[in-house]
């Protein structure tokens, strides 16, 4: 990470770029195909491989009251100076209980959208992705909100039309895999999905990662990094790593 400050840096993770993106990659966007006024519809349909993809922002989606990150930050301010890398520590389940209700409501919705999308295009047979970009949401760990995504996904009767999420980070992360920041593409399925489904969403992930060399590159360091050790991963809060790196210079 070097002596960059990469905490003010920032992704192309929205709703314009990705859009840009999933063109880029031969995909569709869905409202066009929409004649029926008032279906809610999901954002993108990858015909090829059979998948529809709805874009959703923690930033703007996940903070649904005003005193949202305070009450956050209140919480990890009650444990300062714990020790919070077991996860067992009563922060995390605090925080579950604070965030996992908002966090539903936009999965719950992106659920909505894919099943009205499939019905109104004749696409049963669809499996349905959630893109669910982290802003500037930092108060939580990286670990922490895969928990929770992973949590609600469980619920399997409840999001039919969902069948994984990939969280994306648009603000950098440190892991011990690396010794540079990161932008993360992080799937989390429901269940057992199928292979087709998993290789897809790998090869989505590479283009993304192409995709942001060509727009904010080149990146000093390309490499793919396959299992990300979560508990060592941080949001990037300054010039510092929070850990030194262990690999090879």
């Amino acid at each position: 990470m070097r002596s960059a400050d990469w905490s003010k840096e920032k992704g192309i993770a929205d709703e314009a770029h990705f859009n840009e993106f999933v063109v880029e990659v031969q995909a569709e966007l869905i409202a066009p195909l929409i004649e029926r006024q008032g279906v809610k519809n999901a954002d993108y349909l990858f015909r090829a491989a059979k998948v529809i993809g709805e874009h959703k922002i923690l930033e703007t989606d996940f903070a649904q009251s005003p005193n949202m990150l305070a009450r956050v930050d209140m919480i990890f301010a009650k444990y300062t100076g714990d020790d919070l890398t077991d996860r067992k520590h009563p922060l995390f389940r605090d925080l579950f209980g604070l965030l996992r209700i908002p966090l539903k409501r936009i999965i719950e919705k992106a659920n909505q959208q894919i099943k009205e999308t499939k019905l109104e295009l004749g696409l049963k047979d669809h499996r349905g992705l959630i893109f669910l970009v982290n802003d500037d949401f930092r108060s939580a760990p990286p670990r922490l909100v895969r928990d929770l995504i992973r949590s609600i996904l469980r619920e399997k009767e409840r999001y039919r039309s969902v069948d994984g999420v990939v969280y994306i980070t648009n603000h950098y992360v440190e892991i011990s895999e690396s010794p540079m920041a990161s932008l993360i593409w992080s799937p989390i399925y429901k269940g057992h999905p199928s292979g087709r489904l998993i290789d897809f969403v790998d090869w989505l992930g590479g283009r993304w990662s192409a995709f942001l060399e060509a727009r904010i590159g080149p990146f000093e360091n390309n490499m793919k990094i396959g299992d990300i050790n979560w508990d060592r991963a941080y949001v990037v809060t300054g010039p510092r790593r929070v850990e030194r790196y262990e690999g090879e210079d």
